[in-house]
């Protein structure tokens, strides 16, 4: 049977991780443009921008953490990619499931006479991508790719799909409703895998 490249595989788990990791900053997004109808140009193209810097971010300062003990734990890294990789997406369903739980996407006749600020767009990104430096020990420890490239990709995955959020209009609340428990069961799922292969080859 045909078997496609390793680095074909990598590329696929690394698109996954990355659209995974994307959810929160697409979600909240659409909240944003639920919440805050009339938000300036400035203020649209700074939260995807933003939100895509800090998820490239994030895994950047874990890869470098990870680094610094890779050599030493080689032996049972797929495990702590299987561990990682499972508590950040059981978080993610979990924290979905509790906001969906609430009455409303958010209190909007709190904020409609309000305006979303710069600093709140940039509190929002680092909110959001705190869990991706946890992703980036993972990528130091399994994904045999260049961190940059990586970065890259999570960094673009995260500006087009916070893009999709702001185009989205009704289907919004439908598509925010779900986003975390889509990308809770990829991480959760990349992290099975892992560890399956590394089983396997071991």
């Amino acid at each position: 049977m045909y078997k496609l490249p390793l680095f074909v595989f990598m590329w696929i788990t690394l698109l996954l991780i990355a659209l995974s990791l994307s959810a929160d900053a697409f979600a909240v997004t659409i909240s944003n443009s639920l919440c805050y109808p009339n938000l300036t140009r400035g203020k649209k193209i700074a939260m995807p921008t933003v939100f895509g810097i800090m998820q490239g971010a994030m895994p950047l300062a874990g890869y470098y953490l990870g680094s610094l003990f890779a050599q030493h734990i080689q032996k049972i890294d797929h495990w702590i990619a299987l561990v990682l990789l499972a508590v950040l997406g059981v978080k993610m369903v979990v924290e979905t499931a509790k906001e969906n739980a609430q009455k409303d996407d958010c209190d909007c006749d709190e904020v409609q006479d309000k305006r979303l600020t710069f600093a709140t767009i940039l509190m929002q990104g680092v909110a959001t991508s705190i869990d991706a430096m946890a992703v980036g020990i993972t990528l130091a420890l399994t994904v045999p790719l260049k961190i940059y490239y990586s970065v890259l990709v999570i960094a673009a995955v995260t500006f087009v799909m916070c893009l999709l959020g702001l185009f989205l209009g009704k289907y919004g609340k439908f598509m925010k409703k779900y986003a975390g428990y889509v990308g809770g069961a990829v991480l959760i799922l990349t992290g099975v895998k892992i560890f399956v292969e590394h089983m396997i080859g071991a």
